[in-house]
């Protein structure tokens, strides 16, 4: 039970920052809507759509998987013990699903058990799907800035066409000439999108990887202990939920800087030697601001990457260690 409330309350600081995020950073979180239904952002060639669709329906697919994952957790925490009480005929299980209530005497705990245990249930059901929604969002926005990366690299190669000399090389020029400020444009767009998520998720990420070594310690320490099916259950898919929770966001950091990244290569693959001034001149521009590639960060003191995700799984084994190192002399001494 012990472990539960810590598990419990950890995750409560998560949550606590992203509902301070929704309420503070409202503002932020209109513009960054109102940047994903302008008409650059939906697609405006076929190849775009085609991307942006994909990047959606990967977004579904990744979102169901992860309320699934954590209603089986919930599941298990507390309907599972209800199923298994009544099936076997035996008496409603006296733990509560979060905390005992120790404030309370075990008189007045049991007196109004129903109501603490169902009060509990719901409240735990609405936490779980508030960090669910919350998570999914800030994924959300991270896949979206990663997938019009993407958009804006496949319009560059677009205009690795050379241009035909004759009568229609004036008229080419124009066209390229055109598709080029419809790049710079959009990605002046995504730039002030980058901006406006980092200004939102800044700190809640910060909270959330800061947080993360210390909830997946702690749930690896709650896997080594005996507990029953339905407790190993909530804990497993737990520490898969608290996993991904960290993971995704830095894949999607990591992707996103790759991205920015590639937009050099692309801008230089075009035919630009045999273009005009005008178009040269404004290659020339968008390398030298593509060449600093865009990293998201948590309050500015570590990037969202595969790199800080796996440093804070190493540190969470760590912890989970000395854990171990410390119990193992107590156990030998009983």
């Amino acid at each position: 039970m012990l472990i539960r409330e810590v598990i419990f309350n950890f995750t409560e600081i998560v949550v606590t920052s992203k509902v301070i995020m929704i309420l503070v950073k409202r503002n932020n979180i209109v513009e960054v809507l109102d940047l994903l239904d302008s008409e650059e952002f939906q697609g405006d060639t076929n190849e775009s759509s085609t991307i942006v669709g994909d990047s959606k329906r990967t977004y579904t697919t990744s979102y169901l998987i992860y309320a699934i994952t954590s209603n089986i957790s919930y599941f298990s925490q507390v309907i599972a013990p209800v199923f298994v009480n009544l099936i076997f005929g035996s008496s409603l299980t006296t733990e509560l699903p979060i905390c005992n209530y120790y404030f309370l005497s075990d008189e007045t705990r049991k007196k109004y058990f129903v109501f603490w245990f169902v009060y509990q249930a719901l409240g735990m059901y609405g936490h779980m799907i508030y960090n669910v929604t919350g998570d999914s969002f800030l994924a959300g926005v991270l896949l979206m800035t990663e997938t019009q990366m993407r958009v804006i690299n496949n319009k560059l190669i677009n205009l690795n066409k050379k241009t035909k000399h004759g009568t229609d090389d004036k008229a080419d020029e124009d066209k390229e000439m055109s598709k080029l400020k419809k790049c710079l444009r959009h990605y002046d767009l995504v730039l002030k999108y980058c901006s406006a998520v980092q200004n939102l998720i800044n700190v809640t990420i910060f909270v959330q990887f800061g947080i993360g070594s210390i909830i997946i310690c702690v749930a690896l320490c709650a896997l080594l202990l005996p507990s029953k099916t339905e407790t190993m259950i909530f804990m497993v898919t737990y520490f898969m939920v608290m996993t991904m929770q960290i993971f995704i966001p830095g894949w999607l950091g990591t992707k996103i800087r790759h991205e920015s990244q590639q937009l050099v290569f692309a801008a230089y693959n075009t035919d630009w030697l045999s273009r005009y001034k005008p178009f040269k001149r404004n290659i020339m521009i968008f390398v030298e601001r593509a060449n600093i590639p865009i990293q998201m960060t948590g309050l500015k003191m570590f990037p969202l990457s595969l790199v800080t995700f796996t440093s804070i799984m190493k540190t969470a084994y760590s912890l989970f260690t000395l854990i171990r190192n410390v119990q193992e002399p107590d156990v030998v001494k009983h």
